[in-house]
């Protein structure tokens, strides 16, 4: 999990495999890879990602892995 992400981190989403099967969109975005855009300093840490693909999602933290 990246709990400190800065503007420009590389990361991978990642989304539990029980969620996966509720959300379509998560099972999408499960593993694809990004930069951190706009870091979250206080409550809730979200942060905006752009994919590799150039879409932009709003991600919590405990959703990010740093590559």
């Amino acid at each position: 999990m990246l709990a400190n992400a800065r503007a420009g981190d590389r990361v991978e989403l990642r989304y539990a495999a029980s969620k996966r099967e509720i959300v379509p969109l998560w099972a999408e975005l499960h593993r694809q890879c990004g930069r951190v855009v706009i870091a979250s300093r206080g409550k809730p840490r979200n942060h905006m990602i752009r994919l590799d693909s150039g879409r932009r999602f709003v991600v919590p933290c405990g959703n990010l892995m740093k590559l």
